[in-house]
C-alpha cells in the first residue's frame, strides 16, 4: 500500500484491531507512537501488532510511506507436540528493524497474493516468516546507549538509502555523516549489514537499474547517467558481472 496524502493510523484503528497485524515499511518516512514509545518509520521498520496495543502513526508528507501489511490469527507449532496460540505473541517482541528489506517485503507480498488461492501454502509461509522475524533481535527499549549511537545512525542510514531514489552518497560521505574514519566506518558497517559499504552501494545501484529497465522506457545510456555512471560500457559490464546478463537482455526478459 502506498499511503495517500494526509494518511494516518488513528487511535480508533488500534481499538478496532481484533487480530494480529504484521506491518512492514518499505519506503518513505513517518512516525509511530505506542503507549510508551515513539519510533521513526523508515524502510525496514517491522511491527507485529496485537489487540490491546496502541499504534498511532503518521507520515512525512514530503516522503509518503509505503507499507505492506497482513492481518492474521494462527497457531504456531512449537516442537513436535505443543501448539502455541497466536495470542501468545502478545508476550513477544513487537518492533524490529530489517536490513534485508527485499527479502521480507517479497515474502509478505507473496503471502498476500496466495492468501485466497492457496491457503495451505499461505499458512506455512506465514508461520515460517513469523519464526524468522521473532528470532531476530528486537528494537531495544529505552534510550540508546552512547556506545551504540553510531551503530543506530548507520542502521538508520541503510534504511534511508533504501527509501530514496536520488544521489547515492560515497563511502566517505557516509563515514563523515556518522563521525567515523572511513576504515572504522567500513568495519562497523560490515558488522551491521553483512557486507562492505561499497558492495551495499553497488547492490543498491543495480537494484535501481533493474527497476528502471523493467518499469521505464529510459535508454540504457539514460539509466547509466541517472545512476551516476560516467561510462555506459562500464555500467553494462558491471551489470552483467553482478546480475549475470547484459542490461539489454534483462530488459527483454523482465515481466511487464
Amino acid at each position: 500500500m502506498a499511503c495517500a496524502p494526509r494518511w494516518e493510523r488513528t487511535r480508533e484503528n488500534s481499538e478496532r484491531l481484533n487480530d494480529l497485524e504484521l506491518w512492514l515499511v518499505w519506503k518513505g518516512r513517518g512516525w509511530m507512537q505506542t503507549r510508551d514509545r515513539r519510533f521513526s518509520l523508515l524502510p525496514g521498520f517491522c511491527a507485529v501488532m496485537r489487540p490491546g496495543g496502541i499504534y498511532d502513526a503518521g507520515q512525512d508528507e514530503d516522503h509518503p510511506l509505503g507499507i505492506t501489511f497482513i492481518h492474521f490469527d494462527i497457531h504456531l507449532t512449537q516442537g513436535k507436540q505443543r501448539k502455541c496460540p497466536a495470542s501468545a505473541l502478545r508476550e513477544w517482541p513487537e518492533f524490529f528493524q530489517f536490513d534485508d528489506l527485499d527479502y521480507l517485503n517479497g515474502v509478505m507480498r507473496r503471502i498476500v497474493q496466495l492468501r485466497k488461492s492457496e491457503p495451505g501454502i499461505t499458512s506455512a509461509l506465514l508461520q515460517a516468516l513469523l519464526r524468522d522475524i521473532l528470532r531476530r533481535p528486537p528494537i531495544p527499549s529505552g534510550p540508546v546507549p552512547a556506545h551504540d549511537a553510531r551503530r543506530t545512525l548507520i542502521s538508520d542510514m541503510i534504511a534511508e538509502i533504501h527509501s530514496y531514489t536520488g544521489h547515492l552518497p560515497s563511502v566517505h560521505e557516509m563515514a563523515t555523516r556518522v563521525g567515523l574514519s572511513q576504515s572504522h566506518f567500513s568495519r562497523v558497517f560490515h558488522e551491521i549489514a553483512g557486507q562492505s559499504p561499497r558492495d551495499f552501494l553497488l547492490d543498491t545501484r543495480l537494484l535501481r537499474a533493474r527497476h528502471l529497465l523493467a518499469e521505464t522506457d529510459f535508454s540504457i545510456q539514460e539509466i547509466a547517467e541517472r545512476l551516476g555512471y560516467g561510462d555506459v560500457f562500464f555500467f553494462s559490464r558491471q551489470f552483467k558481472e553482478k546480475i549475470g546478463v547484459p542490461p539489454s537482455y534483462y530488459r527483454r526478459r523482465a515481466p511487464h
